[in-house]
């Protein structure tokens, strides 16, 4: 999400951790960077670094209290609707605004298997990845969930979500608001999707239309997960879009 054209602050606004990647002394628009479902601004820090050599980069963490992860793309999206002031240009990566039905079940059972491995008889990454593989059996899906796996200062294993009321809200994270469909955005907009991923359809183009008429749609040899399945092509396609 590129820059904002003013300061003025957000109603309600809510406190965010971030990691910042300064450039004293680019002129450029800052870049914030929104990380997705079950993923952390830690899984971008090679991408916010490469963006940093010609802008500022703001990695946005967790929401204030742990509660939750964020949908990136969802929560761009919706930013660039309601305050269409404060947007210049979005990526949207691998999400369209669109309500997920189908997939909601699929991440309700695979939050509820994290929030059911017992920590304490974990040593390695490695044992919590074989405990989990049969409740969790795609592979892409459990190596990116193993990287929010972290040791605390007593050298035991803690998840960076709060994954005891993740399968709860999953259900609300698959819809798409109502309430911002009759406020389209007509800056530029990159959907950049996954060709192996099944996150954008064309069945979705009208909806795409229908709210970001300044849009524009590319898919890279990746999954779900663009930026860490085709790095490099994905930083081709964000510097070519921001410049």
């Amino acid at each position: 999400m590129n820059s904002p054209r003013s300061t003025a602050a957000l109603k309600q606004a809510v406190p965010l951790a971030a990691n910042v990647f300064r450039n004293e002394l680019s002129k450029l628009p800052p870049v914030v960077i929104v990380h997705g479902l079950f993923g952390s601004s830690q899984n971008w820090k090679t991408v916010s670094k490469e963006l940093a050599k010609d802008r500022e980069v703001h990695a946005v963490g967790y929401l204030i209290f742990d509660i939750l992860s964020f949908q990136g793309g969802k929560t761009a999206m919706v930013t660039a609707l309601n305050h269409k002031e404060l947007v210049r240009k979005v990526i949207v990566v691998d999400i369209s605004p669109v309500s997920y039905r189908g997939s909601q079940t699929e991440m309700v059972s695979y939050a509820k298997a994290l929030a059911d491995l017992d920590l304490k008889s974990i040593n390695s990454r490695k044992e919590a990845y074989d405990a989990l593989k049969v409740d969790i059996p795609d592979d892409d899906h459990l190596q990116f969930m193993i990287t929010n796996l972290v040791k605390t200062g007593d050298k035991e294993f803690k998840w960076r979500l709060n994954v005891n009321i993740l399968p709860s809200l999953i259900p609300s994270f698959a819809k798409f608001p109502e309430t911002v469909k009759n406020k389209p955005f007509d800056g530029l907009t990159l959907f950049l999707h996954g060709n192996k991923s099944r996150y954008y359809q064309p069945r979705f183009l009208p909806e795409i239309e229908a709210l970001f008429s300044n849009y524009e749609i590319k898919g890279l040899d990746a999954g779900h997960w663009v930026h860490a399945d085709a790095p490099e092509a994905f930083l081709v396609e964000a510097k070519r879009f921001l410049d």
